[in-house]
């Protein structure tokens, strides 16, 4: 399903899972096709993304590499 791009929820409604379960399938999911660094990257950041894919928006919009990044903030 997960394959299929159905969502999370859905999933979970369709299948009567609860909310925890049906992450962690999700997880397994991911590491079967190769997302750990994804899921690792999530857990870092509290599931809150959005600060996270702004960063890196702005970053590419200035055409800076991470270590580019990384000496900007460091200053």
């Amino acid at each position: 399903m997960f394959k299929e791009g159905k969502k999370l929820l859905d999933i979970a409604i369709e299948l009567d899972l609860a909310i925890d379960s049906a992450l962690i399938i999700q997880k397994r999911f991911h590491q079967l096709i190769g997302l750990d660094r994804f899921n690792q990257a999530y857990e870092q950041v509290n599931g809150n993304i959005v600060p996270f894919l702004k960063l890196f928006n702005s970053m590419n919009r200035l055409g800076m590499n991470p270590g580019q990044v990384s000496d900007a903030v460091m200053q």
